[in-house]
């Protein structure tokens, strides 16, 4: 039986800053640990929103470690506490916005190995 490991030491490799915060790709297709699924972790400033955007080809799960996020899903918004999870259906515009005074730490799991993304 063969596994993939992805040692904590080793994921600033696939890290990435916004203006937003930082977010790093933990498994998937991109890190070649996983061709299924993406798994991955956001860390918000406070104040802060990614851009509103959707995956076509994929479901996204957000799971809310720390922090309180107010997710735009669609026509909605939806306000998420520690130990929330939102699953947003694929083609569904949607963003997060830390409202906070403290970093957010976000898990997001996408139903794809490889994600698709595209801007409102």
């Amino acid at each position: 039986m063969s596994y993939n490991l992805l040692r904590a030491e080793d994921t600033d490799s696939y890290a990435h800053t916004e203006d937003w915060g930082e977010a790093s790709t933990l498994a998937g297709v991109e890190v070649g640990n996983a061709v299924g699924v993406t798994l991955g972790r956001a860390l918000m400033k406070p104040g802060c929103s990614d851009p509103l955007h959707a995956h076509d080809n994929c479901e996204e799960i957000i799971y809310v470690l720390s922090g309180t996020l107010g997710c735009q899903i669609g026509d909605e918004t939806v306000i998420l506490h520690k130990g929330d999870t939102l699953v947003v259906p694929a083609g569904l515009f949607h963003n997060r916005k830390n409202l906070g005074d403290a970093p957010a730490e976000v898990l997001v799991i996408f139903s794809s190995g490889r994600i698709e993304s595209r801007l409102a």
